[in-house]
């Protein structure tokens, strides 16, 4: 199932140039900048808020981008 989905999302990344999606309550963004693939995990808080837990940059290929994120 999991290569179904890095096909699918880089598929949508390389098109769209950005694919967010959520897998056991975080949501996982990616989007291209100038430098490669911006990485970014939102995880809710205590108070209801969605906030930052981890991100990154990724100057490999769309794929690389997704693989990475992407849970075990």
């Amino acid at each position: 199932m999991k290569e179904s989905l890095v096909t699918t999302y880089a598929a949508i990344l390389e098109a769209q140039q950005a694919v967010t999606f959520e897998h056991n309550d975080i949501i996982y963004r990616i989007w291209a900048n100038d430098e490669g693939w911006y990485l970014e995990l939102l995880e809710e808080n205590d108070g209801g808020q969605w906030e930052e837990t981890d991100g990154g940059l990724c100057t490999g290929s769309a794929r690389d981008a997704v693989e990475f994120m992407l849970p075990q």
